[in-house]
């Protein structure tokens, strides 16, 4: 869904047992800097993410660079592959970087004893969670980003603790969805 010149909803249907839901990450195009994905889905979504991207003409190696928002499941999930197929930096905001990078439990995954309660097409993919992935670019609030004439870092400390969202010239850039 094409909102401006220079960002894309990408609208991915995920579903994990009989959960059903739509996730919104987004792509920011900029003409001397290259095409950025906010946020990646769930795990194993690349090819999802894929095909909405080549129905608007970029290929998935053309990803210069992930913006994650935050380090749920389904922000994180298919960054790791969608860094091997493009080689895009990894940015995030600095709080978030030790559960992206899988130095710390993410504080968003149930506790073990929940888990086992839950079905278990939901309870593998949660268990399993989100491969880790080297954040390249850790953002601060306030920070201005020199892609598509600006977009800028607005951190927001709610649950989950780390939260980050960005905006450009006035129209939100942020796959953030209200939990």
């Amino acid at each position: 869904m094409n909102i401006t010149d220079s960002l894309y909803i990408l609208p991915l249907a995920e579903k994990a047992g009989a959960v059903q839901e739509v996730i919104y990450p987004s792509l920011i195009l900029d003409e001397y800097y290259g095409p950025t994905l906010v946020d990646t889905g769930m795990p194993d979504r690349e090819g999802a993410i894929e095909a909405l991207l080549k129905e608007i003409g970029i290929r998935l190696e053309d990803i210069q660079r992930i913006i994650l928002t935050h380090q749920d499941l389904d922000h994180v999930g298919s960054a790791a592959a969608i860094v091997r197929a493009s080689c895009a930096e990894v940015w995030a905001h600095a709080a978030d970087t030790p559960y992206i990078e899988g130095t710390l439990r993410s504080i968003r995954l149930p506790p073990p004893a929940f888990l086992e309660k839950l079905p278990p097409a939901v309870r593998v993919v949660l268990e399993k969670g989100a491969e880790p992935v080297r954040v390249d670019r850790q953002l601060q609030g306030g920070e201005v980003l020199d892609i598509a004439g600006g977009v800028r870092v607005i951190f927001t400390q709610v649950i989950p603790p780390v939260t980050s969202a960005y905006t450009s010239s006035g129209t939100e850039c942020s796959s953030q969805r209200t939990q």
